[in-house]
């Protein structure tokens, strides 16, 4: 009896340290790709911002869908100067970071009531500032997310795969996009 529990003891062992190896793989992966977008679409790799007061900070959330074209965001409050930036790429093929078409950039103002909303709600339901950087799922099929944050909490990024609908986190990608009318995400 105690050979065949010693086998499922190293049998369970090893499928577990099996899925830390994919899991790891998937992130590594995910690290990867995200690299070569912004490096492709000279994109500072990770966002850096004067947080010394309070009132700034500065969060970018970037979509990698498999079928569509990519999306990044960036949010910058200063005071009470809230800017979102958005860059809508247009790529000969999704997923082919080389072959750039043409980048849409548009800026808008944001009021200081929706910035505390995401700062104060989205961000607080999620608990972002507590997940962990490997934050993916493994799936056959999904979008790459990534939602970075630099504030007076720290410096923050968070790896993702598709998060589910109206989830708390699904709806920090969602807050980004629909500043720009876009609400189609997965």
């Amino acid at each position: 009896m105690s050979r065949h529990l010693t086998f499922i003891f190293f049998l369970v062992l090893s499928v577990q340290l099996e899925a830390q190896n994919l899991d790891s793989i998937w992130f590594l992966n995910y690290k990867k790709m995200f690299s070569e977008f912004f490096e492709t679409m000279s994109e500072p790799n990770s966002i850096n911002y004067d947080t010394s007061l309070y009132i700034n900070a500065t969060y970018r959330f970037t979509w990698l869908p498999s079928f569509h074209n990519p999306i990044s965001i960036t949010i910058t409050g200063n005071g009470r100067d809230i800017t979102a930036i958005g860059k809508f790429y247009c790529l000969d093929r999704p997923g082919d970071f080389q072959n750039l078409q043409s980048i849409n950039v548009d800026t808008i103002q944001i009021s200081w009531h929706v910035w505390l909303d995401f700062q104060k709600i989205k961000l607080e339901e999620s608990l972002y500032w507590f997940l962990p950087e490997n934050c993916i799922s493994p799936k056959l099929d999904g979008a790459a997310w990534l939602i970075e944050g630099e504030s007076q909490m720290g410096s923050k990024k968070v790896y993702l795969q598709s998060p589910r609908k109206n989830s708390s986190i699904y709806n920090i990608g969602l807050f980004f996009t629909s500043l720009f009318g876009y609400t189609d995400l997965y």
